[in-house]
C-alpha cells in the first residue's frame, strides 16, 4: 500500500530501472534501492525462529519415540491386552509408572500394534528435521538492503505476484500472493525461503534466470529481518 505523506522514517531513494519498468507496466508501487533506516520491527512469525521451532518439535517426537519404546518394551503385561488389570512385575518398567499405564494402555487398545506409534513418531521428526529452514553457511555476515531484495523480487517474481501478473500464462497471482512492499516480503518469508532459496522450485523452471547469488542474498535478507 502506498504510505500517506508524512510518514515515520525516510528512505534514499536510488534509480533502480528493473522495479521502475515494472512499476510503470503493473500499476504496483514497489519502492526502489533504498537503504533502511527505520526502526527494527518484527513481522510475520519470522523465519529463522520458525525453524527453530520445527527442530525443537522434531527433538520432543523422538524424545516421545524413545518414551514409547521403552515402556512397550519393558511392559510385562500380556501383548494382547487381555489381562488389562494384571499389574506389571516391580522393577519391570523402565520409564516408571507412567510408561506402565501408557504401555498398557495402548496395548490393551491396538495390542502389538503399538510398535507402530514410536515408529511413526521418528519418521515424522525425521521429516520434520530435514524440512526445517536453516541459514546457509553462504548467507553469513551477507548485508542486504531493502533496495537490493525488491530488486531481486522484482526481476523474478513480480511478473506472477502482482497485483496484475505480467507473465503471459498469469492471470492472477498464485495464491493471492502478492510482493508490493518490504511488509508483503517479510509476511511471506517463510514461502520465499522454502521456494525460491532453500529449493529452486520458484521460479518456475528458473524462467528468469535466478542465479545461486541471488537466493543467498534473499535468505539473508530474510534471515536477518
Amino acid at each position: 500500500m502506498i504510505l500517506p505523506a508524512p510518514v515515520a522514517f525516510e528512505r534514499e531513494r536510488v534509480a533502480s530501472p528493473a522495479l521502475d519498468a515494472n512499476a510503470r507496466t503493473n500499476g504496483s508501487h514497489l519502492p526502489v534501492n533504498a537503504r533502511n533506516t527505520r526502526m527494527p520491527t518484527v513481522l510475520g512469525r519470522g523465519a529463522a525462529a520458525y525453524g527453530r521451532t520445527r527442530e525443537v518439535a522434531a527433538l520432543v517426537l523422538w524424545a516421545l519415540a524413545l518414551f514409547f519404546v521403552l515402556a512397550l518394551a519393558s511392559y510385562q503385561g500380556d501383548p494382547s491386552g487381555a489381562v488389562l488389570a494384571a499389574p506389571t512385575p516391580p522393577g519391570a518398567d523402565w520409564v516408571g509408572p507412567v510408561g506402565a499405564y501408557v504401555a498398557r494402555g495402548l496395548v490393551s487398545l491396538v495390542g502389538v500394534v503399538a510398535w507402530a506409534l514410536p515408529l511413526a513418531a521418528v519418521t515424522l521428526a525425521g521429516a520434520i528435521w530435514l524440512t526445517a529452514p536453516r541459514t546457509d553457511l553462504a548467507m553469513a555476515g551477507l548485508t542486504v538492503t531493502d533496495g537490493e531484495a525488491l530488486s531481486i523480487i522484482g526481476k523474478h517474481c513480480v511478473m506472477c505476484h502482482s497485483v496484475h501478473p505480467t507473465h503471459a500464462s498469469i492471470d492472477q497471482p498464485p495464491k493471492g500472493i502478492v510482493f508490493a512492499s518490504v511488509d508483503d516480503l517479510h509476511a511471506h518469508a517463510t514461502q520465499i525461503l522454502a521456494q525460491a532459496v532453500n529449493s529452486t522450485a520458484m521460479p518456475l523452471g528458473n524462467e528468469t534466470g535466478m542465479t545461486t547469488e541471488e537466493r543467498q542474498k534473499l535468505g539473508a535478507y530474510l534471515l536477518n529481518r
